[in-house]
């Protein structure tokens, strides 16, 4: 099975809030599943480190020097852990450390940021009445902003309620959403809630009772691509940012591109488009188009006209959603990203590795070894050619490498991991290792193998 008590063992103190892997567990089952193995969970644990990490560092690129920094817990750990590292005390790297090196390694990086607008959700039919009958008192509103020293009215949580809906909302210092909870309030019981437990009373007028609530508008775009120049003179003139929504069998959903034009100036981040969602696209994909409203999307980015530039996301057809509350022990979620669905991908087309001669580097004691990888043209069951035209895809793919004995040849170092590839595409990864160590085979493992 899963974690247990053995894997507690290998956390933090088991006196302190990291002694085990709920944290992280609580978070990977709603995304990305349940797990019936170690194997899957290890396998699935890859994923969202690598998204996750990735995701800190190219928030941090993308907004600089506007962000105030980041910092990351932790470079290496000094024995065998199951959290905290780039890479393990045994020298592995796994999908946290290639996620970073995917964010900061290329000089110009082209990225794609999580700035999506949340989606407006209105109440059930059986709860909108509550709302209708909730009366605004401008005594309520005016008494409370006189003992907190705040402005009235003030702004309603938009995490809670939309704002055709919204009149009160309750948070407690724990950060639990009291009016979300009951879908309904009265403003002198807001005030016995303040008075006895010490919450937090956010304020917005409420809309007159034959008022309708307004429909929600669909949601037509989704983040935003940017390209980071981390070198001190302008970079990209001539090149083309290139944005390729696929379903999860590998096919075009759509594609937006936009020439960088005279490049990105020194030291900067160039925010280019907002990715459009692939379901309101009317690319002519019909039925693919349909089923991305409701499912997992994988986005690559690149920059034409540069090789090694291409960075694949997998994006939930609705984002995250977070409660109100601190994020130092876990963070409080009204809604996880569902991406459930990726464990269920048509299974990718056949990879073939070669591995190369050792060369020797400059570096003493260290040789060198072109791999390649090449994904087969079709495959069997998946229909379709290669290309964007579907046909399969490798979806992140894991490179080992290893000796006679089927054990990880460490220290290793490579250029690049978890790569995604589709059908008929081809690639080569650079692995560096000690000179004594023998590797014996080069294995690639798809996530939807």
């Amino acid at each position: 099975g899963g974690p247990g008590a053995q894997w507690d063992y290998h956390c933090g103190s088991r006196f302190g809030a990291f002694g085990s892997l709920k944290h992280f567990t609580q978070a990977l089952t709603p995304r990305y599943g349940p797990q019936g193995t170690a194997e899957e969970y290890l396998r699935k644990a890859q994923l969202a480190a690598y998204e996750s990490h990735r995701a800190m560092f190219e928030g941090y690129s993308s907004r600089k020097y506007n962000a105030t920094g980041l910092v990351q817990w932790m470079l290496n750990s000094a024995w065998p852990s199951n959290m905290w590292h780039l890479f393990d005390f045994y020298l592995q790297t796994g999908g946290s450390y290639f996620g970073v090196k995917r964010a900061v390694a290329a000089p110009l990086h082209v990225l794609y940021a999580y700035d999506e607008s949340p989606e407006p959700e209105p109440a059930p039919a059986s709860e909108a009445p509550d709302f209708a009958q909730v009366p605004h008192t401008d005594t309520v509103e005016d008494e409370y902003a006189a003992r907190q020293g705040m402005a009235s009215p003030g702004a309603c949580c938009s995490l809670c309620l939309s704002d055709a809906q919204c009149t009160h909302s309750v948070h407690g210092v724990d950060g639990t959403c009291y009016l979300k909870n009951t879908r309904k309030n009265d403003g002198g019981n807001a005030m016995t809630l303040i008075a006895s437990h010490g919450f937090t009373l956010c304020l917005k007028r409420s809309l007159p009772a034959t008022v309708p609530a307004p429909a929600p508008a669909p949601v037509v775009k989704r983040g935003t691509v940017v390209v980071v120049n981390s070198r001190y003179v302008k970079d990209g003139a001539g090149l083309t940012a290139e944005a390729t929504q696929f379903d999860l069998s590998g096919t075009v959903l759509r594609t937006q591109t936009i020439p960088l034009g005279a490049g990105v100036a020194a030291d900067a981040a160039l925010p280019l488009f907002r990715v459009e969602s692939a379901a309101a696209a009317g690319t002519g994909a019909g039925a693919s188009e349909n089923a991305a409203a409701n499912s997992t999307v994988l986005l690559r980015l690149q920059l034409l006209g540069r090789n090694g530039t291409a960075n694949w996301y997998w994006l939930a057809p609705r984002q995250d959603r977070f409660e109100m509350g601190g994020c130092f022990n876990g963070c409080r979620m009204d809604r996880y990203a569902d991406m459930r669905d990726l464990a269920a991908m048509p299974r990718a087309p056949r990879v073939d590795v070669a591995m190369g001669a050792a060369a020797a580097v400059a570096t003493p004691g260290l040789v060198r070894r072109v791999v390649t990888l090449t994904v087969a043209a079709q495959h069997d069951g998946a229909g379709g050619g290669g290309g964007g035209g579907g046909g399969g895809i490798a979806f992140f793919t894991r490179l080992r490498a290893l000796d006679a004995t089927g054990r990880d040849v460490l220290p290793a170092t490579w250029s690049d991991n978890f790569v995604t590839l589709l059908a008929g595409e081809r690639v080569e990864i650079v692995l560096e290792h000690e000179q004594d160590a023998v590797v014996s085979a080069v294995t690639a493992e798809p996530f939807n193998v």
